[in-house]
Parts: structure tokens; C-alpha cells; sequence
């Protein structure tokens, strides 16, 4: 990874498909899956294996040649970096939740559960209890009584969550069984995890995570679990390979994508927009996206999709520090600290603040319609300070048959 020093360059490790890849890239015996890196201003790497400084490999938990016992274990747990052997099967569609549905990280109330007249989204560690071999899936009841809440039509889960959480999705003891009790719980619908493409690694381990995507998408869906993929992509290829993954699997109705980390940044959003635009032209059927990230976005992505289901958090975190919404007319939202008892209930003012977020959403008009990218500053002004390299959660098998604790 790279030194804290040096994360305010990490806009260079970037792919931003200029015209010529790195120098090594054609001669690569991945570069078919992989598309090659394309940095800004070129580069002074030869290859994406420029990016390993590991002193030690033995000490390091990559996806990466320079180890090449513990790469070949890697490759053959997800059988490959082609998509392509993925089964194909007929699976539920999902079902009609555009709009925006409220995210919830913690217990709203713990005496009577609020009711919700739409659904309630959750984040998928706090769907599962127990530890190592002992996992499973939250019963209905534990569900409303850890959230103190009731969705009438039911919850959603999301995989997209920090890697700490998301990792545990792939060491899950009986996948399959955990996804159909989820089912069973009350659970709807659900993105697949969001393995991280990380910037600053050598491009072997973006490959393994977009299998794993791959991978727990079609176990989660297997289970019966309806479930968008989601579409994590570190370059314009990446996002090829998940169009040409979707085109050749006609069961994928929905896909998920988060603008919450890598693609916040202004430039970035723009291009992811334009990347997922691309990829809902070319696949030229109704798709439903599920998004994390500004309500400004969502409203813009509705123009190229056939649904926008928007997982917000705001009404959770907002009800947590007892805030109340302000009025305005137009625009996102705006709020201001409610007063009085902190120790007081929050579900009346949860539910309130739910109830106006969607209200908004469904009233707001996107004001910059989705065009064709417009062209990159090479050379911005200030490079991002606040990019994550955060270092990369263990990552075990999910064909194991014996399960790592």
C-alpha cells in the first residue's frame, strides 16, 4: 500500500482510458481480462507490478505473482479472473422499490418497533450473528427488535459497506443457507458485497475481487435471494467486462454501484456516471440500479435506468443526533439541531425524517442531465487529500470446504 506521505497522488494511479497503456501491459498474460492501465500524463511505471513494495511477501495478503504459492491458492479459489464460467440460471426478479429507501446502522427504538410503510434497508453484517462456524442469519423477530423498526413491505440488504464488514460475506460457513433464512427473515432483495478495487495494487488483486462479486452475486441468487450485482470497476475495461457479463446473462435485472469512497470526488463521479450510462445503453433491456451516494446522482441516473432504488442514511444518522429538517423549497434537504432532552425517544422523529427524505426525493428534479463525459483536467489544481488506501481485509475462500473461522 502506499505510505500515508503519499495518498495525496494516489489521482495518479487513476484510470482514466488515455489512449496508451502502460508500457508492460501488452505483454501481460492477464491483460486480456484485465484492458491494461491507462494513467494521466502517462506514467513513469513500466507495469501495474510497480506498485508492489512489499518488503516482505510473506507478511502481505495481495493477490499478487511476487508470491506465488498464496497467488495460485487465490486464482483457483474463484476459478479464474474470466467472467465467463459463472453459471447462467433463471432468478427472482426484483421487486418494484424505486424510490428512496432509508438506511439504517443501528437500533431506532427499543420499546415498540416504528412502522414503515415501504422498506428498510440494512447493511448485510447486520443481517448475520454468531461468529467463525457459528454465523447465521437474524430471524424475523431479530431483525425489528435489533433496528426497532418494522418495514411493512419487507427489507433490503445492502453489501456495500466498509471492508472490515464486507470480507466476512466470503468466510460465511454455509453461504447458501445463511441467504435462504435471509429470505425466510423477511429480506427482499440485496446488493452483492463491494469487494474494493483498490488504486495503488498490482492489478491481480482488482481481478480476484471482481470474480468474488461475481461469485457471491450468482450463490446469493442461487439461494433465493433476489440480488443486484454490484458493479465495482477500477477501469473503463472493468466495466466492459461486467456490460459483456450482463448481455450474456439475461437474469441480471439489477445492478448496484456506490459513489460513497472512490467515486466521490467530482471528476471521478463524473466519469463513473458516464460509465454506467455506457454500460445501461449497450445492454439495451430494463435494468434497475441501487445506489449509494448524493440524491443528485440518483435523480441523474434515472434518465439511462429503468428503476433508481437510493439507499440513504441520512435520516438515520440525522435522528441519531437529534435533528429535525429545515424548511426549504428546493434542493437536497436541510437540517438543524432539534433541542431539548438528548435521552429522549428518536422513533417519532425517525420516522418523520424518512417520511420528508422521500418526499423530497420523489419531488426533486435532477438539474444536470446525464451527457457525454466532458474532457479531464490532467493537472488539477489540488489533488485529492482524502482518498482511502486503507489496507485490504484477509480474503478467504468461499469453495472451502472446510471454512476458516
Amino acid at each position: 500500500m502506499l505510505p500515508q506521505e503519499a495518498h495525496s497522488g494516489v489521482w495518479l494511479l487513476k484510470d482514466i482510458g488515455s489512449p496508451t497503456a502502460l508500457l508492460g501491459c501488452g505483454s501481460c498474460l492477464d491483460s486480456q481480462a484485465c484492458g491494461g492501465l491507462h494513467l494521466p500524463n502517462g506514467s513513469a511505471m513500466l507495469t501495474c507490478m510497480d506498485l508492489c513494495r512489499c518488503a516482505d511477501s510473506g507478511t502481505c495478503d495481495l493477490v499478487c505473482p511476487k508470491a506465488p504459492t498464496r497467488f495460485a491458492k487465490r486464482v483457483h479459489e474463484v476459478r479464474g479472473f474470466q467472467l465467463d464460467d459463472i453459471p447462467r440460471r433463471d432468478f427472482d426478479v426484483l421487486p418494484a422499490s424505486s424510490g428512496c429507501v432509508t438506511l439504517i446502522e443501528g437500533r431506532i427504538s427499543r420499546r415498540r418497533p416504528i412502522e414503515l410503510p415501504d422498506y428498510a434497508a440494512i447493511p448485510l453484517s447486520r443481517a448475520i450473528t454468531g461468529r467463525g462456524l457459528q454465523q447465521r442469519a437474524k430471524t424475523r423477530d431479530e431483525l425489528v427488535r435489533d433496528h426497532g423498526v418494522l418495514p411493512r413491505k419487507g427489507w433490503i440488504v445492502t453489501g456495500i459497506e466498509d471492508d472490515r464488514y464486507v470480507e466476512r460475506a466470503w468466510r460465511l460457513p454455509k453461504h447458501r443457507e445463511v441467504f435462504r433464512s435471509l429470505r425466510e427473515a423477511g429480506v427482499v432483495f440485496a446488493t452483492s458485497p463491494n469487494f474494493s478495487l483498490y488504486a495503488d495494487v498490482p492489478r491481480h488483486d482488482n481481478l480476484h475481487a471482481m470474480k468474488r462479486i461475481a461469485w457471491m452475486w450468482y450463490v446469493m441468487n442461487e439461494a433465493g435471494l433476489p440480488t443486484a450485482l454490484h458493479v465495482n470497476g477500477r477501469t473503463s475495461h472493468d466495466f466492459d467486462r461486467w456490460t459483456q457479463f450482463i448481455i450474456d446473462h439475461p437474469e441480471v435485472t439489477s445492478i448496484a454501484f456506490e459513489f460513497l469512497t472512490g467515486a466521490k470526488l467530482a471528476d471521478d463521479s463524473e466519469r463513473y456516471v458516464e460509465r454506467l450510462s455506457t454500460l445501461a445503453n449497450r445492454v439495451d433491456r430494463p435494468l434497475t440500479l441501487v445506489l449509494r451516494g448524493s440524491m443528485q446522482l440518483a435523480k441523474r441516473l434515472e434518465a439511462v435506468f429503468d428503476q433508481v432504488v437510493w439507499l440513504d442514511a441520512t435520516p438515520y444518522f440525522k435522528a441519531m443526533h437529534r435533528h429535525v429538517v429545515v424548511p426549504s423549497s428546493t434542493g437536497p434537504l436541510r437540517y438543524a439541531p432539534r433541542g431539548g432532552d438528548a435521552s429522549a425517544p428518536i422513533g417519532g422523529l425517525f420516522k418523520s425524517l424518512t417520511m420528508a427524505a422521500q418526499r423530497r426525493y420523489h419531488s426533486y428534479r435532477a438539474e444536470t442531465p446525464v451527457t457525454t463525459q466532458r474532457s479531464l483536467d490532467l493537472w488539477p489544481e489540488s489533488a485529492p487529500l482524502n482518498m482511502s488506501t486503507d489496507d485490504e481485509a484477509a480474503q478467504m475462500l468461499l469453495f472451502s470446504r472446510h471454512p476458516v473461522a
